[in-house]
């Protein structure tokens, strides 16, 4: 279809609902969008959420609070706050303030106040969305259009951090450390004595939890949490080594506190766009000063995989990939025959087959126990859009708004078509045209709101879907089964990938019924699917995919057709493994 810019005002509008209109028989099914005839072209992009505009976070809002009210509401409007960057945040609050700030009256009886006037309330909801938005690093004041209290909270709520971390009822706390410590294993005991140890008797060490995947560093670090919230001690997930030292006045390593780190270095190592085996390597923690100072804790039992003859001999086997053991000359390794398959439509339905009998829409858990994993971005999507055709239920496609943002190397805006641009997948970013069902699985794409569980990474199930507004619920971590608004963000590549800059405007997820081995560290499954058409390039990718099974018989891999051999690239590099 010929090009035709945004000058040319209608027409523009005309092609850009012939690009993604299916089967449209007239001009008037164009500008027709959820029943309702447009009085123009360009009043139809609106409503499909084809172009950029203010009028996205009204209906968003809208949408929102006719679900939900209070505390949800209060971090969406943080969200469109902090990435939405809306022309007049003011008359939003304005509008919404009476939703947003709807349980804040008995929430202040609760505090002991027990007679306020509507304006306190309102002035309670920008306070507490002013601590929202501190938890980013921002507050009230850099959106200079916005009100700002009035009125001082701080004998109400004193520093929400620390309350956060002192908040903790001591009593559930110390159950529920005795409870992780019955289980736990001879190796974990080691490491939880040792640094409760250093803890309560202010040694200040630092320490490195090493054990492969599996070996429960996650379950170690929780009846830390737990133990030491016990005893009423905050802590600190995310610090800074001089900061420390500088607000205790110590020069000792974290101003003398404690830290406690930990990983696996069998697992992928940091990434270094188009870096070298050497840049790859230096970036990671061992090259680092503090890595002489640490003390290493191992942890040797596979806690993942039961303790029958065939685990322990999968087991082995895994620390052997790891190691990079049994490699042929051609960097291949063998794979066991039982789980090979060369049919992609296998490969689906040993993990997904029985997607259709788990109900409209499945069980939240089912998703946390199947997953199919891929080395690259374009297998992952591929894959994805197969699952989601054989998923029960109507499917609901969101299209972006792509535009080009001018910079110094790039200052024409209008030279490339927006179909074009819809062309464009960089893998940091969603894709323009979002496919998904009510119940599908999808991946959260960037830090929303890292206190309520939404980081990059964070699986969610899909609950209800509106035109600007996805309401989620969380899967898996600490926050597993709360709810959560999505709203449309714009986003931009992570790194340079193209001449231009990319700006799109779209609900900053994937689905994820496939996700790529990268995601997937920390993940615990029963079902597992290992994609390898296109094999590993990576160190650690082929360790890190096999040793998500909580069992070697729940796993499936694709590799090339019949006729050729039973093994993969493995990538190893032998200079950061400890042992």
């Amino acid at each position: 279809m010929i090009y035709i810019g945004p000058t040319a005002g209608e027409k523009f509008y005309l092609r850009t609902l012939l690009m993604v209109t299916r089967g449209p028989k007239s001009f008037d099914d164009l500008r027709t969008v959820d029943g309702t005839l447009c009085k123009s072209f360009h009043e139809a992009c609106l409503k499909r959420g084809l172009l950029e505009d203010d009028g996205e976070w009204l209906i968003c809002l809208q949408d929102a609070a006719e679900i939900q009210t209070g505390s949800q509401l209060r971090h969406l409007f943080a969200t469109l706050l902090l990435f939405c960057a809306p022309a007049e945040p003011k008359k939003l609050w304005l509008q919404f303030q009476e939703k947003i700030c709807d349980d804040l009256h008995h929430k202040l009886y609760e505090l002991g106040r027990t007679s306020v006037g509507e304006n306190e309330v309102y002035d309670f909801g920008l306070h507490l969305i002013d601590n929202i938005l501190g938890d980013s690093g921002h507050s009230l004041s850099d959106f200079p259009s916005m009100p700002h209290p009035i009125y001082d909270w701080s004998d109400t709520i004193n520093n929400h951090l620390i309350s956060q971390q002192l908040n903790y009822d001591h009593q559930s706390e110390t159950i529920m450390a005795h409870q992780f410590m019955k289980s736990m294993n001879s190796g974990q005991q080691h490491a939880f004595d040792k640094i409760c140890q250093s803890v309560f008797c202010k040694e200040g060490k630092l320490f490195f939890i090493y054990g492969f995947g599996g070996c429960g560093k996650t379950y170690l670090y929780e009846a830390l949490c737990h133990a030491l919230r016990a005893e009423g001690i905050i802590i600190c997930f995310e610090a800074l080594d001089r900061t420390f030292q500088d607000l205790r006045n110590c020069p000792k390593r974290f101003g003398g506190l404690t830290m406690v780190f930990g990983g696996d270095f069998q697992q992928i190592l940091p990434v270094v766009p188009s870096g070298s085996r050497a840049e790859i390597v230096n970036a990671s923690l061992q090259k680092s000063s503090l890595w002489n100072d640490m003390q290493i804790l191992k942890l040797e039992e596979n806690m993942r995989l039961r303790h029958s003859p065939e685990d322990t001999s999968f087991s082995q086997w895994l620390l052997d990939i790891g190691h990079g053991r049994d490699i042929d000359g051609n960097g291949k390794v063998q794979l066991p025959q039982h789980m090979i398959t060369h049919d992609e439509n296998e490969l689906i339905l040993s993990i997904y087959g029985d997607i259709a009998n788990q109900g409209l829409p499945p069980p939240p858990e089912y998703f946390l126990d199947h997953a199919i994993l891929a080395p690259r971005n374009v297998d992952v999507q591929q894959t994805n859009a197969k699952i989601l055709a054989n998923m029960p239920g109507d499917e609901i496609v969101y299209h972006s708004a792509d535009s080009l943002e001018s910079d110094d190397l790039y200052k024409r805006q209008d030279d490339i078509p927006d179909d074009v641009l819809r062309e464009f997948v960089p893998s940091s970013l969603p894709l323009s045209e979002l496919k998904m069902k009510i119940g599908c699985p999808l991946m959260l794409l960037r830090n929303l709101d890292p206190k309520k569980g939404l980081c990059n990474g964070t699986r969610m199930i899909l609950r209800r879907a509106y035109p600007r507004v996805l309401e989620i619920s969380i899967i898996g971590g600490d926050h597993h089964g709360e709810q959560a608004f999505i709203p449309r963000i714009t986003l931009k590549p992570s790194s340079r990938q193209y001449p231009f800059v990319l700006r799109r405007r779209q609900f900053p997820v994937r689905l994820c019924f496939a996700m790529t081995i990268n995601k997937a560290q920390g993940q615990s499954l029963k079902y597992v699917g290992i994609h390898l058409l296109s094999p590993v390039f990576c160190h650690g990718q082929l360790y890190v995919a096999l040793s998500r099974a909580t069992c070697s018989s729940n796993i499936k891999i694709l590799i090339l057709l019949p006729g050729s051999d039973t093994k993969t690239m493995n990538v190893v590099y032998q200079e950061v493994l400890l042992d």
